[in-house]
């Protein structure tokens, strides 16, 4: 209650007209007024600090609120207003898709979980954490730039204590998405380094994404009724370039998981039986003892569904350059092949030109790890290479036939 209070006056105090009235600020119900969802989204609590009138009025659209009772009656936010200045503001809460778990931006100074779930906390309780958990009491939270310079990101120097705990939302999905933004720092890099597990003992690690010396990612899952110990694992085709923001997503889907970089799909693994769910905290930035990530991550996002892959190509467009990650596609994952037939490429696809090239597919490889570099490919067909002549292996990128064509 005191601290409520400190909250009510210090908002009065921004909204007095002089000097004087912060001096001798007094609250009433009409000047200010404070609702909170407490529990659930049907469930309200509502607190007036002058107990005589605290009437609750009809719904209100907020473009028809214009007193402080209609305020109050606007499920999930929070109203401050001064009868002097005859001001009012409404707070809400940010909007999200239904599916939306968890949604760390990492643009606060305590790292609080954007989602404003109402599911629970930590393991799946109600009223549980909504905040990072640093490694240690002395180990503050450290915070960079954020994706595009807008609000912050959340720092890791790759250390063996270098990490956060994130309170897991979601533990009995049968499908799932998590995805984040990862600037990685030019720094070596150990033979696996952990980015991001679910769960901190040996046998409960799905999802486990780590980086290898040759920057890519390693994905790990464990499915139901698993006899291997290690689960099964995949690695992603494409490289995370240095200095560079790089959009990551892995859909979980029964059997099925499928990691993209940048919004285009790049490696898959199919399992023998679902994956196996667990209902431990996520680690964020390493593992305890184990070396972790030196980078910037921001966004991190958990959905409780597999998302559709224009879902994911919205959250990170613009990843590409002038390219949209929709008309694009790399064969066989961009391993180098020999000079192709444009049928390779499948149905509605086909070779990319010289032109289409130039024109952002090998700013897209490039961005994708797949051109160039100590580890990329040093050629790159198109579509006038002749299978017949031509020799030698290269990075084979699709275009997508008609790219202004509307999607289906």
């Amino acid at each position: 209650m005191l601290l409520l209070s400190s909250c009510l006056l210090l908002a009065t105090a921004f909204l007095a007209p002089t000097t004087s009235a912060l001096s001798t600020a007094t609250f009433h119900s009409k000047e200010i007024l404070l609702k909170a969802n407490a529990r659930s989204k049907h469930r309200l609590s509502q607190l007036a600090i002058d107990t005589k009138s605290s009437i609750r009025t009809p719904y209100p659209l907020p473009a028809a609120i214009i007193d402080p009772q209609q305020c109050m009656g606007v499920p999930l936010t929070l109203c401050v207003g001064s009868e002097d200045t005859s001001s009012m503001k409404l707070y809400a809460p940010n909007a999200k898709p239904k599916s939306l778990t968890s949604w760390y931006n990492f643009d606060d100074a305590l790292g609080y979980d954007n989602a404003m779930s109402t599911s629970g906390g930590r393991n799946g309780g109600d009223g549980g954490s909504r905040f990072l958990v640093p490694s240690s009491p002395n180990a503050p939270i450290k915070f960079a730039p954020g994706y595009g310079g807008v609000g912050g990101s959340i720092r890791f120097d790759g250390g063996k204590d270098d990490w956060v705990q994130v309170p897991s939302t979601s533990n009995n999905d049968d499908e799932m998405t998590v995805s984040f933004w990862m600037f990685l720092r030019n720094k070596p890099i150990s033979s696996y380094n952990f980015i991001l597990r679910k769960g901190s003992e040996k046998i409960e690690f799905t999802p486990t994404i780590q980086i290898t010396n040759k920057r890519k990612l390693h994905v790990r899952l464990r499915q139901i009724n698993d006899e291997n110990a290690h689960g099964h694992s995949f690695q992603s085709f494409g490289r995370i370039p240095f200095e560079k923001w790089t959009h990551v997503a892995l859909v979980l889907q029964a059997e099925v998981a499928r990691v993209y970089l940048n919004g285009v799909r790049d490696n898959m693994i199919v399992l023998n039986d679902r994956y196996r769910v667990n209902r431990e905290a996520w680690y964020l930035g390493g593992m305890p003892g184990k070396p972790g990530v030196n980078a910037f991550v921001d966004d991190f996002k958990v959905h409780n569904e597999g998302l559709a892959e224009g879902q994911i190509q919205a959250m990170c467009h613009g990843a590409l350059g002038v390219m949209s990650a929709r008309n694009i596609r790399f064969l066989d994952g961009g391993t180098p092949q020999k000079c192709p037939k444009s049928a390779k490429c499948g149905e509605d696809w086909h070779v990319c030109t010289k032109h289409e090239q130039k024109g952002g597919a090998l700013q897209a490889a490039r961005a994708n790890g797949m051109y160039s570099g100590q580890e990329g490919s040093k050629t790159v067909w198109d579509d006038q290479c002749n299978p017949g002549t031509d020799v030698g292996l290269g990075l084979v990128i699709c275009c997508r036939n008609n790219m202004e064509k509307d999607a289906p």
